[in-house]
């Protein structure tokens, strides 16, 4: 089973970090704490709700909610919300960015460089282009769940593919039962299973 996105090794080491402070310890700060009274937590959230004291009218009400914690308990789920936030606003900005730019190069180029690239307007010199470029933009590559995979942007458009490249780290043996079975690519290369992924896409 796969790790979250958000359990780097540095986050989880602060994990690490908050169980030494808070594990096994009350709110009181004792450890092995048999008091039940010290593990509640009181919790306060602002909802809208009818009040007849306000003729049925919704109105802000104050809710408060008592619950037994551990204080361990508490500071992680802060901490991991905190890093699930941190990561939103970080791949929002890398689809702000990536929006902007687009690379340049043959058509088919696993891994050019991003540069900055600007639409053009003119109707002869837009197919030039649509022509002389690639058919995908390469954005990231990483493994999931122990199987690599490539995050693509289509291009000419705002769509986003996540593509399975494990076939191209096949063992020996995987590549002789393919080719037994008589694919046509039974080695293919990162770039062979991204172009077929885009113009699967296109093809729908």
């Amino acid at each position: 089973m796969g790790k979250p996105q958000w359990a780097t090794p540095e986050r989880q080491a602060t994990l690490v970090r908050l169980w030494r402070r808070y594990g096994g310890r009350c709110h009181q700060g004792h450890r092995s704490c048999s008091e039940l009274g010290h593990y509640l937590h009181q919790t306060q959230r602002v909802e809208l709700a009818a009040r007849p004291e306000a003729g049925g009218r919704v109105v802000p009400v104050v809710v408060t909610t008592i619950e037994a914690i551990r204080p361990y308990i508490l500071a992680q789920d802060d901490a991991r919300e905190t890093w699930k936030a941190d990561d939103r606003d970080r791949r929002h900005h890398e689809r702000i960015e990536a929006s902007r730019t687009a690379p340049t190069g043959e058509v088919g180029v696993f891994g050019r460089t991003m540069t900055n690239y600007r639409p053009v307007s003119d109707p002869v010199t837009w197919d030039v282009d649509c022509e002389s470029r690639p058919e995908y933009y390469l954005l990231n590559q990483g493994v999931d769940t122990g199987r690599p995979f490539a995050k693509l942007r289509v291009a000419g458009t705002n769509v986003w593919l996540f593509v399975d490249t494990s076939a191209a780290y096949r063992g020996r043996k995987a590549r002789r039962n393919a080719r037994r079975r008589g694919e046509e690519n039974f080695n293919p290369t990162d770039e062979d299973i991204c172009t077929a992924a885009v113009r699967d896409w296109w093809a729908r």
